[in-house]
């Protein structure tokens, strides 16, 4: 069963979470989400400088491709850059 908190920015957020941090050439984020999903974990936190956001797309999608859960059962957070380090392209859709 999985547990969630309300707050401003969402109705409900999962209450346990799994940090996707870094890249890495042997693609330890998408296994480490992959089994995150699979024990339970709801809430997949990432970030722009951490440069893993497709291993984690690429796992989420994995896991919903196999049925094991819905888009709807996950809530997916992340942070971007600064405006100031962020390509003027960026811009409009930040």
């Amino acid at each position: 069963m999985v547990s969630y908190i309300s707050h401003i920015f969402a109705n409900f957020t999962p209450i346990k979470s799994l940090c996707a941090y870094q890249q890495d050439p042997e693609r330890r984020v998408y296994k480490a989400v992959r089994e995150a999903i699979k024990s339970g974990y709801r809430h997949i936190d990432t970030a722009q400088q951490y440069r893993n956001e497709h291993e984690v797309g690429e796992a989420i999608r994995d896991e919903i491709n196999e049925g094991s859960i819905t888009r709807e059962d996950v809530f997916i957070t992340t942070k971007v850059k600064k405006l100031s380090e962020i390509s003027p392209l960026w811009i409009p859709f930040v």
